[in-house]
């Protein structure tokens, strides 16, 4: 009787000891949200192919981005933010309109933003996500906020977004991103509007 407490007892603490090294082994979703906004803060640049996807359209690009500065491009729209000032060229009109945005209004134009600046506007928690990959459900702090709540899965090897999902004042968007990778460092020239390529446009400075 002795005997099978103390094998009961051994079971009982190996048990524990077990799962204690697998919480702590365990990523949570700071960690994860850490460890992407890190690899993104750190890199001299970070490039994708994306699909955004809104009420039924879709939407084909490359997206840049360096820190805060990024240029997105697409047959539509193109955007660059170098860092304060923003232009978006719509192809269709011709024109270029220039702002300096929110940082409310930078999280809905890069989709990358989300991810920088989680702790300051979003409380994250980890969801089940199949293997190799993290996926991690954000819930704004601010109930007035634009973007309420939002999910984004990584690759779980680089910390990269594999796709973004938004629930913003225009409904809901869905970013997809693909063949993210890191480069090198660029010139602020990468992530401004050059008026000499697009002769045509017209300017239209809304600061």
């Amino acid at each position: 009787m002795i005997f099978e407490m103390k094998k009961y007892r051994a079971s009982i603490l190996t048990a524990i000891a077990m799962l204690l090294a697998f919480v702590a082994n365990a990523e949570s979703a700071e960690s994860v949200m850490n460890k992407a906004a890190d690899c993104i803060k750190k890199a001299k640049s970070v490039s994708a192919d994306y699909t955004a996807l809104a009420n039924g359209d879709s939407l084909n690009g490359k997206i840049v981005i360096s820190g805060e500065k990024f240029v997105l491009t697409s047959t539509a729209i193109s955007t660059w933010f170098d860092g304060t000032i923003q232009w978006s060229y719509d192809s269709k009109s011709k024109e270029v309109n220039i702002t300096e945005p929110t940082a409310e209004e930078l999280q809905q134009i890069n989709p990358f933003a989300i991810i920088s600046s989680f702790q300051q506007s979003f409380k994250p928690m980890l969801l089940k996500a199949p293997k190799g990959q993290y996926k991690v459900n954000l819930t704004a702090k601010d109930k007035k906020a634009d973007i309420k709540h939002a999910i984004v899965t990584f690759n779980a090897s680089t910390y990269l977004p594999t796709e973004i999902q938004m629930d913003t004042p225009n409904g809901k968007l869905t970013i997809k991103v693909k063949n993210a990778a890191l480069g090198g460092a660029l010139p602020i020239a990468a992530f401004r509007f050059d008026k000499a390529k697009y002769p045509k446009a017209k300017v239209v400075d809304l600061r």
